[in-house]
C-alpha cells in the first residue's frame, strides 16, 4: 500500500532571522548551512528570493519610514476628509515613488539579475532568467501591498485589511501548492506572483478597498466616516 510523503517547505532563511536578526543576517552565514539543503528546490528558491526582495525591502522601508509619520500628523481627526485626503495624496505619492523605483528595479533584474544572484550566493543556485524575473515581480508587488497597509491604518480600518489578506492567502496558497507540484521552482515564483496580485487587486478594488476610501476622502459634503 502506497504511503503520501510528508511535504516540507523550509523558511528558515528566508524568514527565521528576520525577527531574530532584524534581516542583517549576512550571505556568507546563511551559505555554510545552505549547502546542505536541497539545492534543487529548498535552497536555490531561497536563495533567489532573498536576493531579489532586497531593493523592494529597503525601498519600502526608507518610503514608508519617511511618509507615514506626516500622513498620521495630516490625519489627525479620523473622520475629517480634508485631513484623511491630505494624508491619503502624502500616501499616494509614496505609492508612486516605489511603484517608479521598483519598476527600475524589476528591469534591471532582467538584464542583471542571474550575475547579481551569483555575486551574492554562488552559482550552484542560479535559477533560469525567467524564474528570477517572476520572483522579481513577485516581491515588488509583496511590497506594494505593504505599502497600501497604510491607507487602512489612516482611515482605521484594520479589520478590512485583515480579512482581504486572509481571503487573499486562502486564494494564493493552493495557487502556490499547484504551481509547486506543476513546475517545481518556476511554479513557485508564479503561485507566489499570483497570490500577491490577487492581496493586491482585493485590497485596491474590493468593498471598503482602497479607490472606496479615496473617493470618500477626496469628495465634499458631510464629514462622515463611509
Amino acid at each position: 500500500m502506497a504511503q503520501n510523503r510528508l511535504k516540507i517547505t523550509d523558511v528558515t532563511l528566508r524568514d527565521g532571522h528576520q525577527s531574530l536578526f532584524a534581516t542583517r543576517m549576512r550571505t556568507e552565514d546563511m551559505l555554510p548551512i545552505a549547502a546542505q539543503m536541497d539545492k534543487a528546490t529548498v535552497g536555490m528558491y531561497t536563495a533567489a528570493f532573498q536576493v531579489c526582495g532586497a531593493p523592494y525591502i529597503l525601498a519600502f522601508m526608507f518610503i514608508n519610514s519617511l511618509i507615514l509619520p506626516i500622513a498620521f500628523q495630516r490625519a489627525s481627526v479620523a473622520h475629517d476628509r480634508r485631513q484623511i485626503w491630505s494624508a491619503d495624496r502624502m500616501l499616494l505619492v509614496g505609492v508612486g515613488a516605489y511603484l517608479v523605483l521598483g519598476l527600475g528595479a524589476l528591469v534591471a533584474y532582467i538584464f542583471f539579475g542571474s550575475t547579481w544572484l551569483v555575486m551574492l550566493t554562488s552559482r550552484a543556485y542560479v535559477v533560469p532568467p525567467g524564474t528570477l524575473v517572476v520572483l522579481a515581480f513577485s516581491r515588488y508587488v509583496q511590497q506594494l501591498v505593504m505599502l497600501l497597509h497604510a491607507f487602512f491604518a489612516v482611515h482605521e480600518k484594520i479589520p478590512t485589511v485583515l480579512l482581504y489578506r486572509i481571503v487573499g492567502a486562502v486564494i494564493g496558497i493552493p495557487l502556490c501548492w499547484f504551481g509547486i507540484q506543476w513546475y517545481g521552482v518556476l511554479g513557485a515564483a508564479l503561485g507566489s506572483a499570483a497570490a500577491a496580485c490577487i492581496s493586491a487587486l482585493l485590497l485596491c478594488l474590493g468593498p471598503g478597498g482602497l479607490i472606496d476610501m479615496l473617493r470618500w476622502s477626496a469628495q465634499r459634503g458631510p464629514l462622515q466616516s463611509p
